[in-house]
């Protein structure tokens, strides 16, 4: 009955931990990441009732759990699959379902009074009959679990912000010409991708050695949005020019210069 348990609420679960946010998916990811892997692979591994008593197969379970999420987590990282909240979701689902068959097929092999079911009571005494090597290392197990699961708790529900960035660059810069005739126009194209994790407000200006020849219109982006913007330079003398592409971010009521990008080009005369 635990194990045909685990796997309903394994299944009732993934919904939960991709769609839920707060508290509930602080408590109910914790059994799915640092119980339910291990239990079922112990389950797998020891489906007899005598081979384990029940204080090691909790222990084994929790220590089981972040061996097998780790062993996850480095395997999807090798694959195209990567890393992200749902293949690691995804893949430790498909771990305990099935472990958790193994285990339920292993168990029904065996004869009833010899298959481990619920976790039995552990008795009173037990704990008097440890040595003190054997009661300082238990205590140690149960810290460590603690300081473990509070650790887990805490960066799961205070997850840690990434870096506040925006990308600001000319693609394909190279592949812009560097001469040109005076009066003909240059159009180049500028993306901006906002990491800021939050509304952030720009605008783009050229200048042309250091002359302001455009100035584009205020807009506005959120957290992982990106926007190209279009500017056209007609150069209007000869020689080598700079061109310089600014970005300004408008933050806190003020306009900063956040970010530039630049072309160099050779302006020559018209020939009739």
């Amino acid at each position: 009955m635990g194990l045909i348990f685990i796997v309903a609420l394994t299944l009732l679960l993934i919904p939960v931990v991709l769609l839920t946010t707060g508290w509930i998916r602080v408590v109910l990811g914790l059994l799915f990441l640092l119980f339910f892997p291990g239990y079922t692979l112990i389950a797998a591994v020891f489906p007899r009732k005598d081979s384990l008593d029940p204080m090691e197969r909790v222990a084994l379970s929790f220590a089981s759990s972040i061996a097998v999420v780790i062993a996850i987590g480095l395997i999807l990282n090798y694959t195209p699959l990567g890393i992200n909240l749902y293949t690691v979701t995804a893949s430790i689902a498909i771990f305990i379902l099935v472990a958790a068959a193994i285990a339920i097929w292993l168990r029904r092999r065996l004869p009833i009074e010899e298959r481990f079911h619920v976790l039995p009571r552990v008795e009173s005494s037990k704990w008097s009959q440890l040595n003190r090597l054997e009661k300082a290392l238990s205590i140690i197990l149960v810290l460590s679990i603690l300081v473990g699961t509070g650790a887990l708790v805490y960066v799961m529900a205070v997850p840690r912000q990434g870096e506040k960035f925006t990308e600001f660059y000319i693609p394909a810069a190279g592949d812009y010409p560097t001469r040109l005739a005076i009066g003909e126009p240059l159009t180049v194209t500028l993306h901006i991708a906002s990491q800021e994790h939050e509304s952030t407000s720009y605008h783009v200006q050229a200048r042309v050695d250091s002359e302001v020849v455009e100035e584009k219109e205020r807009f506005t982006l959120t957290h992982g949005e990106a926007r190209d913007e279009t500017v056209t330079i007609v150069p209007t003398k000869s020689g080598r020019q700079e061109i310089e592409f600014l970005l300004y971010k408008h933050k806190d009521g003020g306009t900063e210069l956040y970010r530039t990008a630049n072309l160099s080009i050779t302006v020559e005369e018209t020939t009739s």
